[in-house]
């Protein structure tokens, strides 16, 4: 085994590739002992990077309240692509059903498109400046990348577009459309599970309020 033997116990764990992967993960941390004892994701944003960024809305002519819907068209490298002419149109409907802003996020190269007139473009310079983005929305509709993850783990309502069953956000709030459905999901019934999610979070935010 020779020095390394010394340093690490090394064992090979089972694993099936069907389970989540935070099930995964916290399958290792059990194996050395570790009991979890939450299995959610949660994080917090940075009050600085929040200031700035109600600073950054206010320049462009959003009020304080004011309902914004984030819409993030990537997809991470092998994970299934809705294709961008559908997100362009599913964030016409949604501007013209709710009247709300619309926060198009991109972390990478992504093909600009022909978003409605009003749409907000976030390029975040830092991961502190995304989470205090997408933590302002009312709700994420995103494909199976970074951004949408990140809001899912915020506590944001998320709409996820071609994940795979073992990156599925977790929490009751949040919905998927699995990669496999990806292809034959229409804008029309996006549009139908956002309703739903939108009516369902202002709902939320009045009895909290």
């Amino acid at each position: 085994e020779g020095f390394a033997g010394v340093l690490f116990n090394v064992w090979r764990m089972p694993d099936d590739p069907r389970r989540h992967r935070v099930e995964r993960y916290l399958d290792s941390l059990r194996a050395l002992g570790v009991s979890p004892t939450v299995r959610v994701p949660a994080l917090r944003t940075d009050p600085a990077a929040d200031e700035r960024f109600e600073r950054w809305l206010r320049a462009r002519g959003v009020e304080a309240g004011e309902l914004l819907i984030g819409i993030s068209p990537e997809a991470d490298p092998g994970a299934a692509l809705w294709p961008s002419e559908r997100f362009f149109d599913l964030a016409y409907q949604l501007a013209h059903h709710f009247r709300v802003r619309l926060l198009e996020v991109s972390v990478g190269k992504r093909e600009r498109g022909r978003f409605p007139k009003g749409t907000l473009a976030l390029r975040a310079r830092s991961l502190r400046e995304l989470a205090s983005a997408l933590a302002r929305c009312t709700l994420v509709v995103s494909g199976d990348a970074g951004p949408g993850h990140l809001a899912a783990a915020l506590g944001v309502p998320t709409l996820m577009l071609g994940c795979a069953r073992t990156r599925r956000p977790l929490g009751a709030e949040h919905r998927c459309v699995e990669r496999d459905a990806l292809a034959a999901c229409s804008v029309q019934r996006v549009f139908e599970i956002a309703s739903e999610m939108l009516g369902r979070s202002r709902t939320t935010a009045l009895f909290r309020s």
